[in-house]
């Protein structure tokens, strides 16, 4: 019997738990899911599943061929800039295939009141004074959003997975604790309990987060956009997972099997 066909699966997203539950029903592959860490209690993935950091491009480097994996799926956040370009360049040092799924960035509709900006310093500083805020940017924007510096002239609610032990960035607002995926109803609820007038989210694109938009539509909260951070050049992208899954297999395909 041929070596089964070895695959890192780089996750943390909704869709990167899809992939991991498609590809654990395929015969004669051995998946194992990185996470960062970042979240804690994370739901657990139908694969092998390592928790952290490598140690930058060169651990990771390392640990590709230590395990002997045939191929690298990068199912991260748009956002993750450090660990898409550590990827990109472990699979160069590693002569490995590297194929990224990158879903397509969500764009304005009819009725929305949007604004696209660079980061977050762009947009605390799109926000009108006495505005009220919904952040839904995460844990890691906490410190960018200290940095910009609003002062007094705004309320903020920063939403997070875990509880921060940061200090609250903002002097007037609360952090919101709340596990995704957030429906249509919990949006409106909690943008009109708090009298939320803009929105500003990271384009992280997928299904998963639209819901904050739509409520948005039809509250007439102003969105501002944060812009997603260049990819490496030269990836493989996919859009959807069924269109990664495709490339999966014509890969597996065209790879010689080790004989045992």
């Amino acid at each position: 019997m041929s070596k089964p066909f070895r695959i890192l699966l780089l996750a943390g997203t909704f869709e990167a738990r899809q992939l991991a539950e498609q590809l654990s029903k395929t015969g004669n592959l051995k998946v194992i899911a990185s996470l960062a860490g970042a979240t804690q209690d994370p739901k657990p993935y139908p694969v092998e599943t390592r928790t952290g950091g490598f140690g930058g491009a060169e651990g990771l480097a390392r640990y590709i061929d230590e395990q002997g994996f045939d191929l690298i799926l990068n199912a991260s956040h748009p956002f993750a800039r450090v660990m898409c370009a550590n990827a990109a360049n472990a699979a160069m040092k590693t002569r490995r295939p590297l194929l990224r799924l990158l879903r397509d960035p969500w764009r304005p509709a009819d009725g929305d009141q949007w604004l696209d900006v660079a980061d977050m310093a762009d947009a605390v500083a799109a926000v009108p004074d006495n505005a009220r805020v919904l952040f839904a940017t995460g844990r890691g924007s906490v410190e960018q959003i200290a940095a910009a510096n609003p002062g007094h002239r705004l309320w903020g609610a920063i939403r997070l997975i875990d509880q921060s032990n940061q200090q609250f960035p903002l002097q007037h607002g609360e952090f919101i604790l709340a596990r995704p995926p957030f429906p249509l109803e919990e949006e409106l609820d909690l943008m009109r309990r708090f009298k939320i007038s803009h929105l500003v989210t990271k384009n992280a694109g997928g299904c998963s987060g639209r819901a904050k938009l739509q409520a948005a539509r039809e509250l007439g909260v102003k969105v501002i956009a944060i812009r997603r951070p260049r990819q490496p050049d030269g990836q493989v992208t996919a859009a959807t997972v069924q269109d990664l899954m495709a490339m999966v297999f014509d890969i597996m395909s065209q790879s010689e099997p080790d004989k045992a």
